[in-house]
Formats: C-alpha cells, structure tokens, sequence
C-alpha cells in the first residue's frame, strides 16, 4: 500500500510541482545575456562579404597572406583573438595557484615515471598510446600558434618591430 502510494506522489505529484514552478512570474524576469558571436563581430566591422569570409577565415589559421588590405586587416584581427582566446591564464588565487603547481608537479612526476621506466628497461610499463596522444596534442598546438602568429606577420602593414 505504501509503496503504490509512493508511486501515485512520485507520478502525479512530480509533474503538478514542475507545472506549479514553470508557472511562476519571476521566470519571466530572467534575462541572461546572449554570449557574443566573435565571428560575426569581426566580419561586421572589417564590411566582409560573403565570399570574402571564407577566405579570411581560411588563411588566418593556415598562416597565409592575403592581398586586399581589408582582408588583410581582417586576418590580423582574427588572428589575434583566437591567439588570445587560447592563451593559457594562470589562477590568481591562492587555491588557482596552488592546483597549477600542483598540476605542473604532476606533469614532472609523469615524465619522470616515463624516463625512469625507459632508463630501467621497461618500457612496456608505459602507455605509448597516450605518450603519443599528449605529444600530438603538444605538437599540434606548438604549430597552430606558430601559423596565427605568422598569419600576423604577414599581413601586418607595418611590420612589427622587436
């Protein structure tokens, strides 16, 4: 008896509250802010057309010059704030600071297990598959900051000096 009454609440009375909430006036009071389009953003203030963002967003990562000043002003923009997007900010707190050490700890401890076991002669104690997933990922990094910061280079008007 207890039990099909739990269930009957559990059916009947779950849907009532959810209906009882859904209704309520300060749901329409919520208004959280659209997330910005950084796309749309930058082919909106460089006047891009619709075959002239493909490009743009087709040599930007591949390190490529273009020929139009626009659409080399463009490529810089674009550049530069995936650069910025992807750019690692360390914590500033006292906990952020004190996990990254620790995760930057880890990281050593790994390598070091990784050189140990090499060293020793057992290698089949290490996981190749991810030694070469993480180097991949290194690699794969390395190489698309290197091609956005050429992409800036080479159609910066004035180039820039060190």
């Amino acid at each position: 008896m207890t039990a099909g009454l739990i269930i009957v609440l559990i059916l009947v009375g779950l849907p009532l509250l959810a209906w009882w909430v859904g209704g309520r006036s300060f749901w329409s009071r919520l208004r959280p802010a659209a997330d910005r389009d950084a796309w749309r953003e930058l082919v909106q203030r460089h006047g891009l057309s619709s075959s002239d963002a493909p490009r743009v967003a087709h040599a930007a990562p591949r390190g490529m010059a273009l020929d139009e000043p626009r659409l080399r002003a463009a490529a810089v923009d674009w550049a530069g704030r995936l650069i910025e997007q992807e750019t690692v900010r360390w914590p500033m707190s006292r906990i952020g600071r004190f996990l990254a050490g620790a995760a930057v700890a880890w990281f050593l401890c790994i390598c070091g297990f990784l050189l140990h076991r090499v060293l020793t002669g057992h290698p089949e104690d290490v996981n190749w598959g991810m030694v070469i997933l993480y180097g991949g990922f290194a690699f794969w990094f390395r190489r698309r900051r290197r091609l956005l910061r050429r992409t800036i280079e080479l159609n910066e008007d004035e180039p820039a000096t060190a």
